[in-house]
């Protein structure tokens, strides 16, 4: 069995290496965040799609995994928010081939990612909990799932119309998505 660790010493020690002992391990890792995401991008090999989001928050990318499931494509994360002159620069090498997906905030820009999938399965997750909806990825992964974003206490309006009629999964306890949802 191969296992690749994603990551430096400092986000996945030594120990974790250690505890697989008997299969195939490498580490893919860089000197920070950034680095480590270019070698993932080389080690996924050509794709007609990059995703780009911010390096430094969660949700976006989060977010994302279910269109870049979808495109096969890789997530790329930047040093800086994906701002105006990136996608200038984008568009002047691709043209009209540059999509901006985002909205007001986390929940809305999970929502915009939704509503282009069109998929019949969600799964929701508090959009300020990083452990939760990461966990929700291998889900993602199988393909066919919208990852809607809510708070604690609530839902938006417009992620409760994507729920209505098909199968939702709730990803963490109470303390994190409330009975209220």
């Amino acid at each position: 069995t191969n296992v690749i660790i994603v990551g430096g010493l400092n986000s996945v020690p030594t120990n974790i290496a250690t505890q697989l002992a008997g299969l195939n391990v490498r580490r893919i890792s860089g000197n920070d965040r950034y680095e480590t995401s270019a070698k993932l991008v080389k080690e996924f090999g050509a794709s007609k799609h990059i995703i780009f989001t911010d390096g430094r928050k969660f949700a976006d990318a989060l977010s994302a995994t279910p269109l870049a499931k979808k495109l096969n494509s890789p997530i790329l994360g930047g040093k800086n928010s994906v701002g105006n002159d990136i996608e200038t620069r984008l568009k002047a090498v691709k043209g009209d081939k540059v999509y901006r997906i985002f909205g007001q905030d986390r929940e809305s820009t999970s929502n915009q990612v939704a509503e282009i999938l069109k998929y019949n399965e969600n799964i929701l997750a508090n959009g300020s909990s990083f452990a939760d909806a990461l966990s929700a990825v291998n889900l993602l992964n199988d393909g066919g799932k919208n990852l809607l974003l809510v708070k604690k206490d609530s839902i938006s309006k417009d992620n409760k119309a994507l729920t209505v009629n098909k199968t939702n999964y709730i990803i963490g306890g109470y303390n994190t998505v409330s009975k209220a949802i």
